[in-house]
Formats: structure tokens, sequence, C-alpha cells
């Protein structure tokens, strides 16, 4: 995700919305603010907000369904790490596992030990 542009940016599990201008493109249709953003990051927003974590000023939210992922607060606010991905953990490696991901590689957690 280009977070500041508010697109995907070649999402494997979205064929079709490479660069789709999501924030404009709703914003626009329906007169409102717009963001976009991870599941789970929304989710750890969530929990800061109004959940067990309203408390905590540093935490990590871990989702496990379909997919596996995780929002990762720190002072606060979201923390993205340097390319935007910090709490992509479904797609860590398992060392020795071949399965193959809906994302394209092999050996991911989420392959693993996700819900699909």
């Amino acid at each position: 995700m280009d977070f500041a542009r508010g697109i995907p940016v070649n999402p494997p599990v979205m064929p079709g919305w490479d660069r789709f201008p999501v924030t404009s493109y709703l914003a626009e249709r329906f007169s409102c603010p717009v963001f976009l953003d991870n599941d789970v990051n929304v989710m750890a927003l969530g929990e800061r907000d109004r959940g067990a974590a309203a408390e905590a000023e540093n935490f990590i939210f871990v989702k496990i369904g379909t997919g596996i992922g995780a929002g990762i607060i720190v002072g606060g606010k979201i923390y993205r790490g340097a390319k935007g991905a910090a709490g992509d953990i479904g797609h860590i490696g398992i060392d020795g596992d071949q399965t193959l991901c809906r994302c394209g590689n092999r050996g991911c957690l989420e392959a693993t030990a996700g819900g699909a």
C-alpha cells in the first residue's frame, strides 16, 4: 500500500486493484474523507481507542483468519516500518515448508497456519 497516496501497489491478493486511486475515487463519490489501510492496522486502532489496549501506548494486535497479520502500535501510533510492511507476519517463511501461498511464494506462515 502507498498509504500517503491512498493506492494499493501490486497487491498479490487483489488482482486488478494495482494503483487504483481508492481514496480519491471514494472521497469524490461520497463527499467525505477516506483513508486506506490494512485491515489489521484498523483493528489495532480500534483496540487502542475502544478495546482492551485502551490504556496501552505500545502493543501488537495479531489477527489470525484467512490471512495472518499484526498491527503494531508504538507510542500510540501505527508503526509501519521502513517499507510499510512491519506487521506483515503472514509472509514470514517457515524453514523447509513448501506449501504454496496465495501470494505466490512457498512456505509462508499464512499458507500453513491461516484459515484458507
